[in-house]
Parts: structure tokens; C-alpha cells; sequence
């Protein structure tokens, strides 16, 4: 079997504390972190071909990477934890327009910060406004989709969207936005042992 995790904001490829916790905890499941281009049109059709190549079992997905894969509305059962689902709008309210951030260390474009520009946001927002316009018409994969959320998270707190849209398959936990070791093993590898129907 095979799993693939997609980073938040700023990842790169293997770094996720999540990742590492699913690859020591999943030994027999084949677990992949892939590193997504930070431009977000860029990002969705790298995600959508990476998706199609690897064929995964199941996807784990964090943030903007969350944003991302629900974007693709593709039918592969998924875990979105903390997901930013209103794109533009959570980023502008989190971090306005020309913010600066740091890259997690070891991306292979050696790329080591970011600014989130006029020209991110402008993209970001054409396809926020298409996605919710996708949700507002019902026309989405909703049967193998789960959700984490944490209580405490500074950045996002979509529980209900999801549950407006999506079902009410999730769970909430007493983390921030980064949850905890702790808790994927209690949340989150139980929810990929019930998707993977595994024991």
C-alpha cells in the first residue's frame, strides 16, 4: 500500500513532522512526501499529475496542501488536516499581501524564502473562487474524506465548512495548527487504518 503526504506553506520534501511520524509508525505501508512548487497554479497540476503517477492508496494532506488536493476534487481517499479551504482568503487574513516566509530547510530548488505577492495572491484567489464555487454546487468527492482539526489552531478554523461540505467524519483536537506526534498516532493513523481497512 501507499500513502502520500503533501506539505503546508513553505514545506519541502520529507521535513514534516507528521510525514515522520506516519513512516516510523506505517512500517508496512509505503509512506511519500513529495516536494509541491510553491506558485499555487504550479502547485495544483503538479499535485493532480503526482497523484496520477504514484496512484496512491490513500493521501494525508496539511494546510495550503489540504487546499490544494481538495482543489483537485479527486476521487482517492483523503485525511485534510488543519486544510486552509478558503485559500486567498485564509492566507490574506493570516498574512496580507506582500508577507515574507522561510522555506523549510532542504528544498531541492535551494529556494530558502518567499514573498506572497500580488501576483500569488491574484492566482490564488481564481482558484479559491472556482473551488467554492465547486463546494456551493455540491459537485465534490465527499465518501472517503476525513478531517483533523486542531481546537487551539492559530490559523484556520473550518470544521464547519468541512461539515457543510464534505460530512461529518472528523475529529477535533486539543492541538495548535502544527498538531502533535501524539496526535497522529491517536487521530490520525487510526483514521488511515479505516480508510486502508487495515488493522
Amino acid at each position: 500500500m501507499k500513502i502520500v503526504y503533501i506539505h503546508g506553506l513553505g514545506g519541502a520534501k520529507e521535513q514534516s513532522g507528521t510525514y515522520k511520524t506516519l513512516k516510523e509508525n506505517l512500517k508496512d505501508i509505503n509512506v511519500l512526501s513529495p516536494e509541491v512548487p510553491h506558485e499555487p497554479k504550479e502547485a495544483i497540476s503538479w499535485i493532480r499529475r503526482y497523484l496520477d503517477y504514484e496512484k496512491p492508496d490513500l493521501v494525508v494532506c496539511v494546510s495550503m496542501g489540504a487546499f490544494y488536493t481538495l482543489v483537485n476534487n479527486q476521487d482517492i481517499k483523503t485525511i485534510v488536516i488543519n486544510p486552509a479551504m478558503l485559500g486567498y482568503y485564509d492566507l490574506m487574513n493570516c498574512f496580507g499581501m506582500n508577507h515574507k516566509g522561510q522555506f523549510k530547510p532542504g528544498r531541492s530548488d535551494e529556494r530558502k524564502d518567499f514573498i506572497l505577492d500580488e501576483k500569488y495572491y491574484n492566482d490564488l484567489l481564481d482558484i479559491t473562487e472556482k473551488y467554492l464555487s465547486i463546494l456551493h454546487n455540491n459537485e465534490i468527492n465527499i465518501k472517503n474524506i476525513r478531517g483533523v482539526f486542531g481546537i487551539e489552531d492559530e490559523l484556520f478554523h473550518h470544521k464547519d465548512d468541512y461539515e457543510k461540505y464534505y460530512n461529518k467524519k472528523y475529529v477535533m483536537i486539543g492541538d495548535c495548527h502544527n498538531i502533535s506526534y501524539n496526535s497522529v498516532i491517536k487521530y490520525v493513523i487510526p483514521y488511515v487504518k479505516e480508510l486502508l481497512k487495515i488493522r
